[in-house]
């Protein structure tokens, strides 16, 4: 499947709207290591970001993973625990 024009001018609108925001980069190798080998960058990522924002939820298709970091999260089963 290509990207058609109109489907990227509307992911460009949609970055353009959003927030880019930092995990704190020296905090994700000691959350990584806090959950040993189960934990990879993007789960630790999510994890600090959902932890420093009040209401925040992680949409993942991770539901295993995220069950156990103790982080609110929507999976694919439609599940959300927090």
């Amino acid at each position: 499947m290509k990207n058609g024009p109109r489907a990227l001018a509307f992911l460009e609108k949609l970055i353009a709207q959003m927030h880019v925001e930092d995990p704190a980069p020296i905090a994700v190798p000691a959350e990584m290591h806090r959950w040993d080998q189960r934990m990879d960058y993007a789960d630790a990522c999510a994890v600090l970001l959902a932890r420093r924002h009040k209401g925040a939820v992680v949409l993942t298709t991770d539901h295993r993973d995220f069950s156990v970091y103790r982080v609110p999260f929507v999976s694919p089963r439609g599940e959300f625990h927090g």
